[in-house]
């Protein structure tokens, strides 16, 4: 069964850890560990936040290795909320790279164009989870 890591702002956690649960209702592993776990950066001013981000980052790039589906949850750019530190984007450039490789991996963006990687050819885009779902025959 397909590994999916789910990639989006930190700030949509909760939201995102609901979609992880359809999806492993469905039979699906999700492999985002930054869902689970206690992924708070400091702030970086702080004298933790190398350390930190480091583990983090290691730790979600190693999920990203596993995975060979990338699900992506975009921001409205027209938003200003919706802007943060941008760890997703990496993630993306990571997808991309990856299957530029021919590493076997399928990329879906959920929701508006955010930036004009978004809108590669590599990708499939879908205006919102329920849509997503629906076309891979996965219950509500």
């Amino acid at each position: 069964m397909y590994k999916i890591y789910l990639a989006g702002s930190f700030g949509r956690k909760a939201e995102l850890r609901d979609y992880a649960l359809r999806l492993w209702m469905a039979g699906y592993t999700v492999v985002s560990r930054w869902l689970i776990g206690h992924h708070e950066i400091p702030d970086i001013e702080d004298p933790e936040f190398v350390a930190r981000a480091a583990e983090f980052s290691q730790a979600d790039y190693q999920n990203l290795l596993e995975a060979d589906t990338f699900i992506l949850f975009t921001e409205d750019p027209k938003n200003p909320s919706g802007k943060n530190r941008g760890g997703r984007h990496v993630e993306l450039g990571i997808a991309l790279e990856r299957a530029r490789q021919n590493q076997c991996i399928a990329i879906y963006i959920i929701g508006p164009f955010e930036n004009a990687f978004t809108a590669h050819p590599s990708t499939v885009h879908f205006p919102d989870f329920q849509t997503f779902a629906s076309s891979q025959g996965i219950p509500e």
